[in-house]
């Protein structure tokens, strides 16, 4: 009975330290027309992410959203629209605007 309550416990503790989704984390840059900084955070069950187009000194157009894992190439809104895709090659792209944008990490 001992062993059964310890096995349930490991399994609960787990569970509660997944990590899906930490490949996310960091500085993503995005450079067109209008350059533009994506900063993904670690928060509670999920993740924060801040889309800021570079010359927009006062933020008006940010886009501040929190993003759920689906598993560690996908974060969806909490209505499970796909965010954000992490590809192969190590580039996000993002659906947080209209269209589609690719990311890369700078740091």
């Amino acid at each position: 009975m001992r062993s059964l309550v310890f096995a349930l416990m490991t399994c609960a503790a787990l569970v509660g330290c997944s990590d899906k989704g930490k490949d996310f984390v960091g500085v993503w840059k995005y450079s067109d027309e209008l350059s533009e900084t994506l900063t993904i955070t670690k928060a509670d069950d999920g993740y924060r992410a801040l889309a800021h187009i570079d010359k927009d000194e006062n933020g008006y157009m940010d886009v501040k959203v929190f993003l759920y894992p689906e598993s560690d190439k996908l974060l969806v809104t909490k209505e499970k629209k796909i965010a954000l895709e992490l590809g192969d090659d190590g580039k996000i792209t993002s659906h947080l605007r209209h269209g589609t944008e690719i990311f890369v990490k700078t740091k």
